[in-house]
Order: C-alpha cells, then sequence, then structure tokens
C-alpha cells in the first residue's frame, strides 16, 4: 500500500474542507445569513464526504486495483491501462477509474445514509461522475504543465529525445495565462507545497524511471516463472 495514503487522505479532506467552507460562508453572505455559521456547516459536512471518499479511494480501491493488475500481467492478459506516464492518453486518465469507483461507492453511501437505500443509486451514478469529470480535469491541468515546460526547455536546449516526454502536436498547451492562474489559485486553496517548473518535470522523471524499473522487475519475474511480488512486498524486502 502507498505510504503516502494517510498524507493523501489528510491534504484532500483539508482542501475540500476549505472549499466547502469558503462556498458555505460566501452564499451565507449573499444571502444575508450567518455566513460562520453556514460556513462551519458546510466545511464539516464536505470534509466528512471528503474523508469517506479519499480513505475508501486509498485504503480500498487503489489496492484493490493494484492487485488485480498485477494479477493480470502475471497471468498475461492485458492489463486495464497503460503504464502511467508512458503516452498522453495515459496520463489523461491516470487515476481516473480508481476515482470513479471510489466516487460511486462514496456516493451511494452518503445518499443511502442521508436520504434512504432508494437514493442509493442517484447516489452512486452523480458522485461517480462529478469525481470523474475533476479527476480528468485536474490530470489535464497537469499535462498543460508538463507541456508548457517541455516546450520551454526545448527552446533553450533543443527538442527533447525523451518519448516519455513529447506532446503530440495535434494537442497545444493552453496559453501560459490561463494554466498558471488556474494551478495557483489551486496551490493557494490546497495545503500542498508549490513547486517550480523544474522541480515537477523532475519529479514526472523520477516517476517515469520507478514504473520502467517496475515494469523490468515484473518482466524478469515473469520470464522466471514466478509470481510478480506487489509493491508492498518489494518494500518489505
Amino acid at each position: 500500500m502507498d505510504a503516502d495514503s494517510a498524507t493523501h487522505v489528510i491534504k484532500g479532506t483539508a482542501a475540500v474542507s476549505l472549499l466547502g467552507g469558503l462556498a458555505g460562508a460566501t452564499y451565507g453572505a449573499i444571502k444575508r445569513q450567518p455566513p460562520i455559521v453556514l460556513g462551519t456547516a458546510t466545511a464539516l459536512n464536505s470534509g466528512l464526504s471528503a474523508f469517506v471518499f479519499f480513505g475508501t479511494r486509498e485504503y480500498i480501491v487503489k489496492p484493490g486495483w493494484q492487485s488485480l493488475q498485477n494479477q493480470q500481467q502475471a497471468s498475461g492478459e492485458p492489463a486495464f491501462e497503460q503504464p502511467p506516464y508512458s503516452t498522453v492518453r495515459s496520463r489523461r486518465t491516470e487515476g481516473v477509474p480508481e476515482t470513479i469507483i471510489a466516487g460511486s461507492l462514496t456516493g451511494g453511501i452518503l445518499n443511502a445514509w442521508k436520504h434512504g437505500p432508494k437514493a442509493a443509486v442517484s447516489g452512486t451514478l452523480t458522485w461517480a461522475i462529478v469525481t470523474g469529470l475533476i479527476h480528468t480535469g485536474y490530470n489535464q491541468l497537469r499535462l498543460a504543465r508538463i507541456q508548457y515546460v517541455s516546450n520551454r526547455l526545448e527552446s533553450t536546449a533543443g527538442p527533447s529525445t525523451d518519448p516519455a516526454f513529447s506532446i503530440s502536436p495535434q494537442h497545444p498547451p493552453p496559453s501560459r495565462d490561463v494554466s498558471t492562474r488556474i494551478m495557483d489559485i489551486m496551490t493557494w486553496i490546497a495545503p500542498v507545497k508549490k513547486l517550480s517548473d523544474e522541480e515537477y518535470l523532475e519529479i514526472m522523471r523520477r516517476k517515469q524511471a520507478e514504473v520502467d524499473a517496475r515494469i523490468r522487475q515484473l518482466d524478469r519475474e515473469l520470464s522466471k516463472g514466478h509470481k510478480p511480488r506487489s509493491s508492498d512486498d518489494s518494500r518489505d524486502v
């Protein structure tokens, strides 16, 4: 299991709680109602929902999804998705299946708890769609940032020869002003450290190297007829 799971849950819950509190306080001010009361109430409600969602995603869905993919790779069947960061498409969809599953489970549970069992289906569909769209949009912003950094490096050091970071010209990146402002707003809202473009690209390269190493390890174990070890087993050794 990812060692950063607890950190992801805490950061995600805090960010959603902050957004919910700001939205509730703003609504209260517009409607001439106590903004502090409404802000606190919406922050608690949104924080509880976010805690259930991120906890489900990090501790139930992601480990199960990874285990299922490892089993498919061991049996020689194609995996559900390509290795992350290997193509533009995989970057756009990275983590989205896990988010949709966790969102559907969270929406069904919370709606059934608040409105009865009959509301579980509508909650499942609504949460699955909304969380899937949000995660896809977040991936698109990350991709836009990688595109911008890659284009800037190419302009100063020549074209990149790394296919993992080459971007198709059919999908030009958004303008610097729009993507940067959106990322700045998200960084200000969420309790995370803001990285420079160079630091961000270096993190992406390290992740690519980790994925490549994991693939080579799986190939060696499969060629020897051994069952591939999960990421948890590799860390325990």
